[in-house]
């Protein structure tokens, strides 16, 4: 007797399964590795975003100690100017030492400071703090051009940091001199105007 089979035959899904769980497990893997890739990448670009951050915040802590600073030497400055001014107005008649003092008022640069000042053998030594070597040249430049002082001449400059800014140390020596003019009007020397009067009256008898 012939058997006719109405199902057909079994048909084996197993691979088409397995096919699709591959499938399906290398979607979640990749999705997985994709996720935890932009997640490193997010937390490395926080990450550099808070050091630069950080290091804009050190570099604002230092500027604001060197503008205190700058500040501090600005009223330092402003101080020593007045005295200066002080003692010309004291000492109007005596124009010499008051008028050398003066000059160095009227040529100190805006960034330069002047600690102390001393004066030897003719020469006038100033001690004092400047910006950078620039404002140093600009105070020998202006000193020089007065006619109070001659020959101006850099002692040493060297870098020093104060309270985390960064100055220039520096002494000069200027040659004090006495102006042509000055020097004409100067009274002449009393030995020597003896000596030509004796002459002359012996000339006369």
């Amino acid at each position: 007797m012939i058997k006719i089979n109405l199902l057909g035959e079994k048909v084996d899904y197993s691979a088409a399964i397995a096919g699709h769980l591959l499938a399906l497990f290398l979607a979640v893997g990749i999705a997985f590795g994709g996720s935890t890739y932009l997640h490193l990448d997010v937390t490395g670009r926080l990450d550099k975003a808070q050091k630069e951050h950080d290091d804009l915040e050190r570099q604002l802590v230092s500027l604001r100690k060197k503008t205190a600073k700058v500040e501090e030497l600005e009223k330092n400055r402003a101080l020593l100017k007045e005295k200066l001014s002080t003692i010309a107005s004291l000492k109007a008649k005596k124009r010499g030492p008051v008028r050398v003092l003066d000059e160095l008022n009227i040529s100190l640069p805006e960034r330069a400071w002047v600690e102390s000042i001393k004066e030897r053998d003719g020469f006038l030594e100033v001690n004092g703090m400047a910006l950078d070597n620039q404002t140093i040249a600009e105070l020998m430049g202006e000193l020089g051009a007065k006619e109070y002082f001659g020959e101006v001449s850099l002692i040493h400059s060297r870098h020093v940091v104060t309270d985390d800014a960064a100055l220039k140390e520096f002494r000069l020596r200027a040659q004090i001199t006495v102006p042509i003019k000055k020097r004409m009007d100067a009274p002449a020397n009393p030995a020597a105007t003896g000596e030509a009067e004796q002459m002359k009256k012996g000339e006369e008898a």
